[in-house]
């Protein structure tokens, strides 16, 4: 869905606060994680150029 590795995405899900463990299942919240990787979209234009 996310297009990288398992570590990172569990790295990126711990920084975002999104992860809900119950018992030996961790779950993670992607409402929460969506939000926290909008906060690193680049949206000058000379970085497209």
């Amino acid at each position: 869905m996310y297009s990288m590795g398992l570590t990172k995405f569990q790295e990126l899900a711990q920084n975002a606060k999104a992860c809900y463990k119950i018992n030996q299942l961790v779950l993670v919240n992607l409402d929460v994680l969506d939000e926290y990787l909008e906060t690193f979209r680049i949206t000058e234009n000379s970085f497209y150029k």
